[in-house]
Formats: structure tokens, C-alpha cells, sequence
């Protein structure tokens, strides 16, 4: 993925630490993140989407991540409306309530996107965030009491809590059938969780 961003200018996108040398996706990620780049050039013009660690080259165990060994997962830095709070990992929660500079309409629109690819398994957020993207579907009126058939309450079944993604999203793929070695996880429960 950096080899990507190096040599297509504006990428929409920034690998924020080369050095790590964790840059490496399977084909559906890189795909993903193209996409979620070309959505924030489109939606937020000027800014670029942070991303972290994804795989080694080869894979293989990676610092504390207990995933991020085989291409199919992503560290992603949030949306945030002021601009000196991009480009690193800045928590969009703050004391159990959501930072007032998160971006949760255009982070929500985002998520949505993505999941309705049918090529994600899982995106792991913290469950303060997860709990104001559930009161902000229901507001909108695109989540209904029952339905778990729109696009929204099939996102937010994706939406997985997890309290260490205060300052991040971590998304990951579905293993492809090119995978022969992949092991799909067990599909999320058929819920919205909210």
C-alpha cells in the first residue's frame, strides 16, 4: 500500500509509519482502502485517511497485534473536524462520551459504504462510538425496531465493540477463495447490538 500511495498522488490515503514496514494487504484490502480513500477524497476534500498497521510482507506475527498476521486486517485513524487532530491515532472518546471534533455522520457514511462491499467481516470500534452510531441510525430513521435486512443494521452488526479501538477502526476483510488457506471467522450474530 505504499508503493500505491507513493505513485498515485493524490491517494486520498497516508501509511503514517513506513518504517514498521507493515504496509502489506491481500488484494480485497487493498481494494477496501482504496475505496475508503477515494470516499474521503470525494466527501472530505483536503484530507487524507491514516493508515496504520496492516501485515508484514510476508505476514507472521506483528508486535502486540494478535491479528494482522495474513493481509486481511487494517488499523484506521477516525474522522476528526479539526484537521490538527488528523494524520495520527486520536482518541474519539473521551471520559465514556464521544469527542465533540468526531466526525460520526461522515464516519458512519463511510462504515456503511464499505459494508454494503459484501468483503467485510468485521470492524472493530469502541463501544462508546459504537453506542452513538446505534442512537444516531435510529434517529435518522434508517434503523427500525426489528429490522436486521437494511444496510444500516447489517453495519452495525459488523460494528464490534472493543474497548482498545478508542483511537482507531480496525477493519477486516473476508478471506477470498484465491485463500485456500484462510479460515473464515464464524459470521457475526444477526443483531445490531445496540
Amino acid at each position: 500500500m505504499l508503493v500505491y500511495e507513493q505513485n498515485h498522488q493524490p491517494s486520498g490515503f497516508h501509511v503514517i509509519r513506513p518504517e514498521r514496514k507493515a504496509h502489506f494487504a491481500t488484494n480485497e484490502l487493498a481494494y477496501i482502502i482504496v475505496q475508503m480513500a477515494n470516499i474521503t477524497k470525494k466527501d472530505l476534500p483536503g484530507y487524507q485517511m491514516s493508515i496504520g498497521d496492516l501485515s508484514r510482507e510476508k505476514g507472521g506475527k506483528l508486535g502486540r497485534h494478535k491479528s494482522h498476521t495474513n493481509g486481511l486486517d487494517a488499523d484506521v485513524a477516525f474522522y476528526f473536524d479539526n484537521k490538527n487532530l488528523q494524520g495520527a491515532f486520536t482518541s474519539a472518546v473521551t471520559i465514556n462520551k464521544v469527542h465533540p471534533n468526531w466526525m460520526m455522520k461522515q464516519q458512519w457514511k463511510l462504515f456503511k459504504e464499505v459494508v454494503n462491499t459484501q468483503l467485510i467481516d468485521r470492524i472493530f470500534i469502541h463501544g462508546t462510538l459504537k453506542k452513538a452510531l446505534c442512537e444516531h441510525a435510529v434517529a435518522t430513521g434508517e434503523l427500525k425496531k426489528g429490522d436486521m435486512q437494511s444496510l444500516a443494521a447489517q453495519t452495525l452488526r459488523r460494528l464490534i465493540s472493543e474497548k482498545d479501538h478508542h483511537n482507531h477502526f480496525h477493519l477486516r476483510v473476508k478471506c477470498s477463495k484465491a485463500q485456500v488457506r484462510c479460515r473464515q471467522m464464524a459470521e457475526p450474530i444477526n443483531t445490531t447490538g445496540c
